[in-house]
């Protein structure tokens, strides 16, 4: 019988940086737009799942493998249900990339700003409740 068909082999993914630099020279928005999407719907899931990644480096932690998002650091995740940790947890992801992101890929900048202020709302809706 097939060993690997009895185990889940964990795959390495490429880091948000690598990724979005190459991006960036090719200049495909639309194909960039899409990981971001895939980045912020992981973000989240783990919200959802009551699961944060206290380092949450954005760059180096969270990364891709074909075009889906992946944590590759698993090391600083934490299971909580306090959306405060949730809200440290954006305000975290939003000081390391939109800084990146007006360096390395200025066109992409709007684009990020909105998904980080639809997270921002979610918090803000968990907080309220």
């Amino acid at each position: 019988s097939d060993l690997a068909a009895h185990f889940q082999f964990k795959k390495k993914g490429t880091t948000f940086e690598h990724v979005f630099k190459n991006l960036a020279k090719t200049n495909d928005t639309v194909l960039a737009k899409n990981y971001l999407d895939s980045l912020f719907a992981l973000i989240n899931k783990e919200r959802k799942l009551c699961i944060i990644d206290k380092d949450a480096n954005i760059l180096k932690n969270f990364g891709f493998l074909n075009d889906q998002a992946l944590l590759i650091d698993t090391t600083g995740l934490m299971q909580t249900d306090h959306p405060k940790h949730y809200e440290r947890q954006i305000i975290k992801i939003k000081k390391t990339l939109l800084p990146w992101i007006m360096t390395n890929y200025p066109a992409l900048e709007d684009y990020a700003k909105e998904l980080i202020h639809k997270s921002e709302q979610i918090v803000t809706k968990s907080n309220s409740k």
